[in-house]
C-alpha cells in the first residue's frame, strides 16, 4: 500500500483506502441517499447517489465492496483497476463494481474529472448479479442508440426519489435499481466469451471448468493448438489481460465463495484450488482480498 494513504473507512465489513488530501481533490456537486425501506431493503434499492468533480492526482482503493455501485464519467477520465485489467473509463461509459470484489481507482491523464455515482442495495444482489452473468467489474460503453440519455433519465429519477423521501416511492426506487442492474447486465452479456474469438473462447471455458489451474497455461495453448505468445496476445487484446492473471482471478474469486459460504476447511479450499499448501493458498487469499481466510469467514470482509 503507498505510504501516503491517510484514511480507512469502514463499509459494512469492507472498507475503503484513501490516499492523503483525496477529499480535497473533489467537489460534491450533489449528494442524495435513500433510507432503509421494507421489504424493499430485502431485494433491490438505489441507496446512494452522488454528483463530483475531481481534480488532481488522487487514488482511492475499495476492499471486499459490499454494494453494487456503477460509475458513470460525464467529462475527463477516472482509470479503474481491477482482476488485472487496467481500464480507462472517459465521458459515454460506466463502470461497475460488483458486490465482493475489490478495486483501485485513480486520476486519469485529464487529472479532472465528472462522474456520477449511483450505489444500489439488497440483499439479493450479489446473487442477481451471478445469476445475470455479471462476475467481475467491468468498463461498460453506454454506445447504443439512446443509451446514454435512457441511463441520465433513470439517474435523474433516482436523484430526486432519494431527495424527496417519499415512503410511498419505495416501490418506484426498487424498480428503478433492478431495471438498472438488467440494463448493464445485458451489456454484460455483450462482452461474453460467446463473441471472442474461438480459440480464446474455448480457453475460457476450459479456465472455469479447471478453476484449480492444474494443467498451466503453457500446456493449454498446446491442448488448443496455439503457441503460448499467440494465447497471451489474445487475451490481452480481448480481455485486457495476461492468461495466468485471468486464471488466478477466477480461481480466487472461487476460493471467496469457499470461504464466505461453506464449512470446509482451509486446508480442504486450499487442496480444492490446487494450492500447494495451506499456507501459500492463506498468503494468495490475503494479497488478493486484503484479509486472510479466517479473517474474512469471521465476518471481517
Amino acid at each position: 500500500m503507498e505510504t501516503d494513504a491517510s484514511e480507512i473507512m469502514s463499509l459494512d465489513g469492507g472498507f475503503d483506502v484513501y490516499c492523503k488530501d483525496y477529499f480535497r481533490h473533489r467537489t460534491r456537486i450533489a449528494l442524495q441517499s435513500w433510507y432503509d425501506v421494507a421489504p424493499y431493503s430485502l431485494t433491490v434499492w438505489p441507496q446512494y447517489y452522488s454528483e463530483l468533480l475531481r481534480y488532481a492526482p488522487w487514488w482511492a482503493e475499495r476492499r471486499q465492496y459490499r454494494s453494487f455501485c456503477m460509475e458513470m464519467v460525464l467529462e475527463g477520465e477516472v482509470v479503474y483497476v481491477s482482476g488485472g485489467r487496467r481500464e480507462r473509463v472517459r465521458q459515454g461509459e460506466v463502470f461497475v463494481t460488483l458486490p465482493g470484489t475489490n478495486l483501485r481507482y485513480e486520476s486519469g491523464s485529464t487529472r479532472q474529472a465528472h462522474q456520477i455515482q449511483l450505489t444500489i442495495e439488497g440483499s439479493v444482489l450479489p446473487l442477481l448479479c451471478e445469476t445475470l452473468g455479471m462476475r467481475e467489474n467491468r468498463k461498460v460503453a453506454l454506445d447504443g442508440p439512446g443509451e446514454w440519455e435512457q441511463m441520465r433519465s433513470w439517474l435523474d429519477r433516482v436523484a430526486v426519489l432519494m431527495k424527496e423521501h417519499r415512503l410511498e416511492q419505495a416501490r418506484e426506487n426498487s424498480r428503478l435499481g433492478y431495471e438498472i442492474v438488467q440494463f448493464l447486465a445485458e451489456k454484460y452479456r455483450a462482452a461474453e466469451p460467446g463473441e471472442l474469438p474461438s480459440v480464446l473462447s474455448h480457453a475460457v471455458r476450459y479456465m472455469a471448468a479447471d478453476i484449480a489451474c492444474r494443467i498451466g497455461v503453457e500446456e493449454l495453448a498446446k491442448q488448443l493448438s496455439v503457441s503460448h505468445d499467440l494465447l497471451n496476445l489474445l487475451f490481452r487484446k480481448h480481455l485486457h489481460t495476461t492468461p495466468q492473471a485471468y486464471w488466478n482471478r477466477l480461481r480466487m474469486n472461487r476460493a471467496i465463495e469457499y470461504v464466505r459460504g461453506s464449512s470446509l476447511s482451509f486446508k480442504e479450499i486450499s487442496e480444492l484450488m490446487g494450492f500447494r499448501s495451506p499456507l501459500y493458498f492463506s498468503t494468495a487469499f490475503k494479497k488478493f482480498t486484503g484479509l486472510c481466510p479466517s479473517e474474512y469467514r469471521r465476518g471481517k470482509r
